[in-house]
Parts: structure tokens; C-alpha cells; sequence
């Protein structure tokens, strides 16, 4: 986990407690009592060192003074960021873990300290840092996550990626818009600890040159396949999630000799009932995007997917990482929609997928689109070899949302199943 992050500037609306931290339940049970429903919200604890707020990101064309709350905007800049899992057992640790933040990276006490409650398990705690600090810190911005990869050319084309530990090798393809997805999984030890996990950024996101037509995802696989072998892998097991999914799928069927094991995080296909309404979503997508530009698009692309505000969510976890995604926009909407729409993978494709497989599905997914729920199962019915993981605490953002859950469940499911050894 990086020590420093920076944030932006986020608008909530809030209940202050009479007793400071000591009353932060009794606040927050006002303030979701207010509420007009819970689902996609984001909770924060503000403490300025003299008042205590229990605030809730303001969602559009909310008011939040016809709920009878008042508004503020938590300020952003750099902060020093822990987490604690467990979190309601660990309640006495949330002022310790502050001030061994404090004592360690400084205090900017013109900003408060934040609580990003990002589920019913996981806190993240984020103390301000003087400007000096933050400065020199850095490397948790987008920028700084790219100044440690390392590049592999691959058909001309610049790829960046990452490695970490070491044992079998575990590639891990994002999906659209968000290049640096998986890097959360990057910092779990329980995948780190044990193999080697290969994460990298598609042709066209972050500093790759954007692709000047279409990308077939006979290519895309390509690409992995090209990356596998700048790094002398001959054999992996493939992770893919939503579009690097549907990449995952094309790679074990065009190079099944390297693709070990499979992990499919809610791959985009378009299979049974729904899939008509989502190849319909797409292309009205790809059509909005060419109409009224990037940003209205991926910010309602991604809270559809992920159930709450897409940058309120981000930026504590992966810094920068949506002012990305509206950059990296034209790849996925001009690069890669187009063939996805095109692209054939249904059951008689499926049905010769013989790697074990293993199929997730976000648990708050289920609310969100029955396309999740429908794949999830339709994968399972027609891959041979196939178990399902429902990932608690997560919709469609998966690793960003529960990252910890699920490089336990990737860890168990791979090393069930190891390589074959070379003779």
C-alpha cells in the first residue's frame, strides 16, 4: 500500500456529532436515517481536531438541504493513508493508527483527517501531510505508479507493465477505461507472497500510443501473448476482468498451451437474455461518446457498473486514475467497442474452454444489471471446467472494491491448480 495519496476535493453532505469522535455511530445513524436510500453511497468521518462529521458524498441533483443536512466540501491535496480490515472489532485503533500517521509523515492541521468507510469491513484512514510531504512522496498518482513499470515492445507497440514476487506466473488483463485496475492486487501479500503476478497496461491506456484504427481482440491476445514471452513465461494462469475478460477468452482459445488456469471477473459478453440490451448499451455508448465527449460518458459508464460516484471511489484507492480514464476514453470507445461488438463468443466457443476456470461475480453486481447475474451463471453451465466465487462487498469494480477477498480466492483457486511441470 502506498504511505502517501493524493486526493480531490470532495462535496458531502453531513451530521455533526456533539461529542466529537466518541459519538460517530450515534451521528452516522442520524445521518443515514435522513438518507433517501443507501445504495452507491460513500461514507466519510471528518474530525478537524474540535468537531466530528458523519458525511456522505452528495450525489447529483441532491439537495441536500430538503433532507435537512448541511453540505461542505472535505478538502483534497496529500494525505497519509492506512487501512484497517475488521474495522467495527478495531474501533480503539482508529485514533492510534492516526497518530502513528502524524507522528511519522507530519501533520497539515488547515485540513482535517479523513474515515473513507469503503465497506462494512475495510477503512481506509487518510491523515493530512504538509506540502513538503507530498511532494516528495509522489509516487501514488497515476504518474507514480507509472515511474516504476517497466516496458516490453510487443508489434511495435510500447507496453507498460509490472511484476511482483515470484513462483507461478499470474498475468492479469484490465478491462476498459481503467488502466491500473488491478494494481491494488499488486499490494496483497496473499497472491505477492506466493507467485508471480504480471499486471500491464493494453495498448492504448496510459502512456501507450493510442491506437490510430480499431483493436481486434485477436490482437489484444496477441499483445498478452507477446508480453509472456519478452518475459520468458511459456505458461500462466490468465485473470481477466470485463473486457480483458472477454481478452482472457479469446487468448486460452487461440494459445490454450499457455493459458494454465482461468479467472473470469465479469467478462463483457453478450450471451442470453441480456445480452442483447447490453450490445444495444454499448453501441448507444459509442454513439455519446462520438456526441458529447469523454467525461459524461465514463463517469456514467462506471457508476452504472460500480453502483456509487466512480471518482469519489477512486481517488482513495487508485490516485488519478479517472482524469486517466477520460484520457484513455477514445481507445475504449473507438478502439475497442467496435470490435467487441463483432466479436463471437458464445456457447459452442465456450464449450471448448478446458481450462479450469474460475467465474466471479460481484455481490452488489446483483443489483445492479441482470447481464452480471446471467453470465455469471450461463458461464458456468457451459464451461467444462468451471466453479463460481461470489466476491463480497463488490459490484463490477471487483478488485478495486474488495481487493483482499479476492487475491485470497485467486490465490486458493491457483494454486489448486499448478502448472503442469515441463519434462
Amino acid at each position: 500500500m502506498r504511505a502517501i495519496v493524493e486526493i480531490g476535493d470532495v462535496e458531502v453532505m453531513y451530521v455533526e456529532s456533539a461529542s466529537g469522535p466518541a459519538g460517530a455511530r450515534e451521528a452516522f445513524e442520524r445521518l443515514e436515517a435522513r438518507l433517501p436510500g443507501m445504495r452507491g453511497r460513500r461514507f466519510y468521518g471528518v474530525f478537524d481536531g474540535h468537531a466530528y462529521r458523519a458525511c456522505v458524498a452528495v450525489l447529483p441533483g441532491e439537495d441536500p438541504a430538503a433532507l435537512g443536512l448541511e453540505r461542505c466540501v472535505v478538502p483534497g491535496g496529500a494525505y497519509a493513508r492506512a487501512k484497517l480490515v475488521g474495522w467495527r472489532d478495531r474501533i480503539p485503533e482508529i485514533g492510534e493508527t492516526f497518530d502513528r500517521l502524524i507522528a511519522k509523515h507530519g501533520d497539515d492541521t488547515t485540513r482535517p483527517t479523513i474515515e473513507v468507510y469503503r465497506s462494512s469491513r475495510e477503512l481506509i484512514l487518510l491523515s493530512p501531510v504538509p506540502a513538503a510531504s507530498g511532494r516528495a512522496a509522489g509516487g501514488a498518482s497515476c504518474a507514480g505508479r507509472e515511474s516504476s513499470m517497466k516496458t516490453a515492445t510487443v508489434d511495435h507497440v510500447e507496453l507498460a507493465y509490472e511484476t511482483r514476487g515470484a513462483g507461478e506466473p499470474v498475468v492479469l488483463i484490465h478491462g476498459a477505461l481503467i488502466a491500473d485496475a488491478f494494481w491494488p492486487l499488486l499490494e496483497e501479500s496473499a497472491l505477492v507472497d506466493r507467485f508471480q503476478v504480471i499486471a500491464y497496461r493494453r495498448r492504448g491506456y496510459g502512456g501507450s500510443p493510442r491506437p490510430s484504427g480499431p483493436v481486434s481482440l485477436a490482437r489484444q491476445a496477441a499483445d498478452c501473448l507477446g508480453l509472456l514471452g519478452h518475459l520468458g513465461v511459456e505458461r500462466a494462469h490468465v485473470v481477466g476482468h470485463s473486457y480483458g475478460g472477454a481478452i482472457a477468452l479469446e487468448l486460452a482459445t487461440r494459445a490454450p498451451h499457455v493459458v494454465g488456469s482461468l479467472a473470469l471477473l465479469e467478462p463483457a459478453l453478450m450471451l442470453g437474455a441480456s445480452g442483447d440490451d447490453y450490445r444495444a448499451s454499448l453501441r448507444r455508448g459509442i454513439q455519446r461518446y462520438r456526441e458529447e465527449g469523454p467525461a459524461p460518458v465514463v463517469e456514467e459508464m462506471l457508476r452504472v457498473r460500480w453502483g456509487e460516484d466512480p471518482r469519489q471511489a477512486l481517488e482513495p484507492v487508485l490516485p488519478g486514475s479517472f482524469d486517466q480514464a477520460i484520457r484513455d476514453a477514445a481507445t475504449t470507445f473507438e478502439a475497442e467497442g467496435p470490435p467487441l461488438l463483432e466479436w463471437e463468443m458464445g456457447e459452442p466457443q465456450l464449450r471448448k474452454v478446458r481450462q479450469p476456470t474460475l467465474v466471479v461475480l460481484g455481490e452488489r453486481s446483483k443489483d445492479l444489471s441482470p447481464r452480471f447475474v446471467e453470465t455469471f451463471e450461463l458461464l458456468l453451465s457451459w464451461l467444462p471446467n468451471a466453479e463460481g466465487y461470489e466476491l463480497p462487498e463488490a459490484a463490477h469494480g471487483l478488485q478495486l472494491q474488495n481487493p483482499r477477498a479476492l487475491a485470497a480466492a485467486l490465490a486458493d483457486f491457483v494454486a489448486r491448480h499448478p502448472l503442469p511441470r515441463r519434462a
